[in-house]
């Protein structure tokens, strides 16, 4: 990136890092981490834990606390956990019941850890998978949905029953979402493309950069139900 500015290059970012207001395409990241979660409290759900990938670049993953969650620089996940964080508020319910586990990294065997790691951590009824998917562009995956799918194949490992037991929430609606049931935050992958590739040309015909935020849908599926008693 630092070259393309340099040699005053058009250029568009998809989702983040945004140094500068550079013109972006995206989501509404923090109103998508509220619709989950809200959808969560409202079933009566408050114990919480959320699985990311990578917060700091240093491979280090596990339990996380507020001061670590200040270190990432991403875009994204600082706006999803700021989501995840009010809406708890909202609902009255403490961001120190939560439990937020990193994995470290991108990988399936990472992804099952932290899903092992939150799990031996806390009496969760709720799991909220969260990544930043342009992280990962050059592996093509989506991280989040990833994070989730191995939390569903930890729980069923131990016998919990979903969702009667254990509710599972991922981000970004990736086909095996869909074959596993999961229910998810739908964002428009096409869409952000097809945006930014005509806000390019828009630039290098001589159009103003902007910002351009799309919108996210909560799907429903047969990953969540009512907390248990």
């Amino acid at each position: 990136m630092r070259t393309v500015l340099s040699r005053k290059l058009p250029l568009v970012i998809i989702d983040g890092p945004n140094p500068g207001g550079l013109p972006r395409v995206g989501i509404h990241d923090r109103e998508a981490a509220e619709k989950a979660t809200e959808y969560l409290l409202a079933l009566d759900h408050r114990r919480i834990g959320f699985l990311v990938d990578r917060l700091v670049p240093d491979g280090i993953g596990g339990p996380v606390d507020a001061a670590r969650i200040d270190m990432t620089r991403d875009h994204v996940m600082r706006e999803r956990l700021a989501g995840y964080r009010s809406t708890c508020q909202k609902f009255a319910v403490p961001w120190s019941s939560t439990v937020v586990v990193e994995a470290g990294g991108f990988d399936d065997e990472l992804s099952r850890t932290a899903a092992e790691t939150l799990l031996d951590a806390a009496p969760v009824t709720a799991i909220v998978a969260a990544s930043d998917l342009l992280a990962l562009a050059a592996l093509d995956v989506a991280a989040s949905d990833l994070l989730a799918l191995a939390a569903l194949d930890v729980a069923h490992e131990r016998g919990l029953r979903v969702p009667e037991d254990l509710s599972v929430v991922g981000f970004d609606d990736i086909p095996s979402a869909k074959a596993a049931g999961l229910t998810t935050i739908r964002q428009p992958l096409v869409d952000k493309g097809r945006e930014a590739a005509q806000l390019l040309l828009d630039i290098i015909g001589g159009g103003a950069g902007r910002k351009i935020l799309l919108p996210t849908e909560l799907v429903v599926r047969a990953t969540v139900g009512s907390a248990p008693t």
